[in-house]
């Protein structure tokens, strides 16, 4: 395969969760801050989400926009890479029950992913392809494994994904994350739709808050306005006595000479 040529992106399910294989995977050299160098791929080449590989190296597997979105979905050269330790190569077939079917070719050259694998060929290259991988697994230091099915002479190992691939073998870091800040269709409208919820609450809170307001200063005008008639009140009777003359209330005692 030419360096100019695309693996297409392909969907693989299993115990139920979703692996991505067709990454193309590359070497970053940013160091700490490598997700600059890989997010400037991403924005220079349209590409729309990652897989990040890191060991004593990084590497990153950058997917273009798919039909279904893939953020979020796991990448199948990660999760292996990551699980199965050592330098192998492994060629699962895509249908258990069909010998003709496609075959998913992935390699490891002892914890990072080969480039040029994490693809889907024919039967009718893949002879040549695990020569090829084989070929150049053998050119590094140690031994390597073949994972597959073993009606092929060159296959060393039996490899289950089903067994390899469960819920608490999978881990966050194995999943594609987004390279952009962009939403989805269907994102943007479950967040259009949050928003007109949001401002909906917040005009009811709003309007229940003026309401309970209003009413407290409707109260408390009443309170003070019957503070002041009982003020005025006093102040009235106060008024009252006081022009009154000190004989009203004492009897008058007069003799008669």
């Amino acid at each position: 395969m030419t360096s100019n040529e695309k693996k297409p992106i392909r969907l693989v399910t299993y115990n139920n969760k979703v692996f991505v294989v067709g990454l193309e995977w590359r070497a970053i050299k940013g160091g700490l801050h490598y997700m600059k160098e890989v997010k400037a791929i991403g924005k220079r080449e349209n590409l729309d989400v990652v897989a990040i590989r890191q060991n004593d190296s990084i590497q990153a597997g950058f997917a273009p926009k798919f039909s279904v979105p893939l953020k979020g979905k796991y990448s199948l050269a990660v999760s292996l890479v990551s699980l199965i330790p050592g330098k192998w190569l492994a060629v699962i077939r895509l249908d258990k029950d069909d010998l003709n079917t496609d075959y998913i070719v992935m390699a490891s050259t002892g914890g990072l992913v080969m480039p040029w694998t994490d693809k889907i060929v024919s039967p009718a290259v893949l002879e040549q392809e695990v020569v090829d991988i084989t070929s150049r697994l053998a050119k590094g230091e140690g031994e390597f494994k073949v994972f597959g099915d073993k009606r092929f002479l060159w296959v060393t190992d039996d490899l289950s994904l089903t067994a390899l691939l469960t819920v608490k073998n999978l881990k966050k870091e194995f999943k594609l994350k987004p390279l952009t800040w962009g939403l989805t269709k269907k994102e943007r409208v479950s967040w259009a739709v949050f928003l007109v919820f949001l401002l909906i609450a917040f005009s009811f809170f709003n309007r229940y808050q003026q309401n309970k307001e209003h009413k407290a200063r409707l109260l408390a005008i009443e309170k003070q306005k019957l503070a002041d008639d009982i003020n005025k009140a006093a102040r009235y009777k106060a008024a009252l006595l006081s022009l009154k003359h000190p004989w009203v209330d004492k009897p008058v005692n007069a003799t008669l000479d």
